[in-house]
């Protein structure tokens, strides 16, 4: 369909760098000059879409998100970029769909999720005829972080709950702004809170709870001077004997425990015997 409407007129994407196949669902009204052009003022449509065999070929915007990642400082010490450089050259979908409108010059996609075989993500936004876009992208913590193969593999069969990083996108395509939305994940983390409140309230009433398992911790450098390194830390006497914790037979105890809230070791009392 680029290819022989002349890429819709537009520069984000061309015949050449998409290839797959598509059927869609939809209703449109729209004007073609005798030229083959859409004028894409008077279009309007609302369709709903499913997706095969869909490849992304030296896309040059999917570079620039790896090079971006390359570049922040949430990123760059836990991504393996070149790994994510080789694979950006050619993605391959999963079948997929979604939904797309055209209003008033501006495209809007629905919230789609997008299998691959580079990084898995999370889409919706919008575009307008202008070539100004405003993305939201979200990615799985664990599937983004750095790895060597070995590991890739074993990661994949785990299935733990582990947070998302969201990326927002916006600006002209000729001059695309690439920032971390940190609010979202500060609300994601404050949503986490709120739930593990509610089950501690639940276990002070004796209610039953369903087992809870913590989510794995991920250090993000914000800061350069943040940064820690494991030759940072005081070195302890090797003589020193580890006292062995008291275990707690307690659901409360327990469940602090899994989210990392240690109960404060209580010291046994000390007696002195006058002679």
């Amino acid at each position: 369909m680029l290819y022989e409407f002349d890429d819709f007129e537009q520069t984000y994407i061309n015949s050449n760098q998409i290839k797959g196949e598509i059927s869609s669902a939809f209703k449109a009204s729209f004007f073609i000059n005798p030229s083959k052009s859409f004028d894409l003022k008077s279009l309007t449509f609302n369709s709903d879409n499913s997706f095969q065999h869909v490849k992304l070929i030296d896309y040059n915007y999917i570079a620039e998100i790896v090079d971006y990642f390359d570049e922040s400082m949430i990123t760059r010490n836990i991504v393996d970029i070149p790994y994510y450089k080789q694979k950006s050259k050619k993605i391959i979908f999963k079948p997929f769909r979604n939904n797309m409108s055209f209003k008033d010059g501006k495209l809007n996609i629905s919230p789609t999720y997008l299998e691959n075989n580079m990084l898995n993500l999370n889409l919706k936004g919008t575009q307008t005829i202008s070539d100004s876009v405003d993305y939201y992208m979200s990615f799985n913590w664990k599937e983004i972080k750095k790895r060597n193969k070995k590991e890739k593999e074993d990661y994949l069969e785990e299935k733990e709950e582990i947070k998302e990083l969201f990326l927002r996108i916006t600006g002209h395509i000729d001059d695309l702004n690439y920032r971390f939305d940190r609010e979202k994940m500060k609300m994601q983390r404050a949503e986490k809170v709120e739930q593990e409140i509610e089950i501690v309230k639940k276990i002070i009433k004796g209610e039953e709870v369903k087992e809870v398992k913590k989510d794995p911790e991920f250090e993000i450098e914000w800061e350069e001077k943040d940064s820690v390194t494991g030759t940072d830390q005081p070195k302890l006497n090797e003589t020193t004997k580890k006292k062995r914790k008291k275990k707690d037979s307690t659901r409360l105890n327990k469940f602090l425990k899994k989210i990392g809230v240690e109960e404060e070791r209580k010291e046994k009392p000390k007696f002195e015997i006058d002679q």
